[in-house]
């Protein structure tokens, strides 16, 4: 199949609402959650499409009718099949994945987002399917299906990244399925914001890694933030002074795209152009806008529900934030 099939699948799906809740999640609800009844269905499109022949096709269209929209001719859509450099590509996704033990924790989330958005509708079907090594389309969430593309998912050493940089090598391991997966459905239910200054971008962040750590309380931070463990440790031990240099140089409210750039956006490393760039991780912004966020949950009587809807500005200034040095 085409990336104009998928795009135009994608192009197509709804996006959830959002709902009330009240209850914030911590590891205490761990269990709680688990609790929960709700089974999720794991259909493998990639077997079905790659091991199929021409008969099964009628099938195939009536179990994903998704994946056949109308006005593309039935050769386009057995392409991909029919090449041997993709046929290539899924027996390595069989290797990685070759039952479905590896997508469980899917489950689990989607029993946190009932547990905490009791009113929301939660996926019971998840479809895996080999598509085009495209990472902006390797987790797609709606309130009725969710959909998994499993060739990004390898493991970071995998002979397709090599040519990726290296520190975005570790988003295409096998534990990141479900952080994508919450990554994608914080994303609808996060209020927007028109503020564009550096700490609204960073609190909005914040806001979805406070949120995505609560719907998977038993994921390490580091992971959450898809850093290493030596990388939480570096922005803990110099959260002071990355803050003061913030502060000093009168940052936080500048809407320059280039500082987004410097400490939001996906980068080897964040950019105070002094001697501890070498060492410091991408998307520190990002962290410090959790950090923000979570001094906000401590010192103001909020529910997650709340807090997902505040301005960014008020949650700065009501947060209390403050270092440790």
């Amino acid at each position: 199949m085409k990336k104009t099939i998928l795009c135009a699948f994608f192009g197509a799906l709804a996006l959830v609402s959002c709902k009330k809740e009240s209850t914030q999640d911590t590891l205490a609800d761990y269990d709680k959650i688990n609790a929960i009844s709700h089974q999720v269905q794991v259909e493998r499109f990639d077997k079905d499409y790659f091991e199929s022949n021409f008969n099964d096709i009628d099938n195939l269209k009536k179990q994903y009718p998704f994946f056949f929209p109308q006005g593309i001719e039935l050769s386009e859509l057995m392409i991909k099949k029919n090449d041997s450099i993709w046929a290539e590509v899924y027996q390595e996704v069989k290797k990685t994945f070759p039952d479905n033990a590896k997508l469980k924790d899917v489950e689990f989330l989607f029993k946190s987002i009932k547990f905490h958005f009791p009113q929301q509708n939660v996926p019971s079907r998840l479809v895996t399917l080999v598509g085009d090594m495209e990472k902006e389309y390797s987790a797609i969430y709606t309130d009725s299906l969710a959909i998994v593309t499993l060739e990004t998912y390898l493991g970071e050493n995998h002979k397709y990244y090599t040519d990726f940089p290296k520190y975005l090598r570790n988003e295409y391991n096998e534990n990141q399925i479900v952080q994508d997966m919450a990554q994608k459905f914080a994303e609808t239910v996060v209020a927007p914001t028109h503020d564009r200054t550096l700490i609204a971008n960073m609190v909005q962040h914040g806001k979805i890694m406070y949120l995505k750590k609560a719907l998977l309380p038993q994921v390490p931070e580091n992971e959450v933030m898809c850093y290493t463990a030596d990388q939480i440790t570096w922005c803990n031990e110099n959260e002071s002074e990355m803050w003061s240099f913030l502060i000093e140089n009168k940052l936080l409210y500048e809407s320059d795209a280039k500082l987004d750039a410097r400490f939001v956006n996906r980068a080897p490393f964040s950019k105070f152009y002094l001697e501890i760039d070498a060492e410091s991780p991408g998307r520190i912004g990002v962290w410090l806008g959790w950090q923000i966020v979570r001094s906000y949950m401590q010192h103001n009587d909020v529910d997650l529900q709340t807090m997902l809807k505040t301005e960014p500005k008020e949650i700065f200034e009501k947060s209390k934030y403050k270092p440790k040095k």
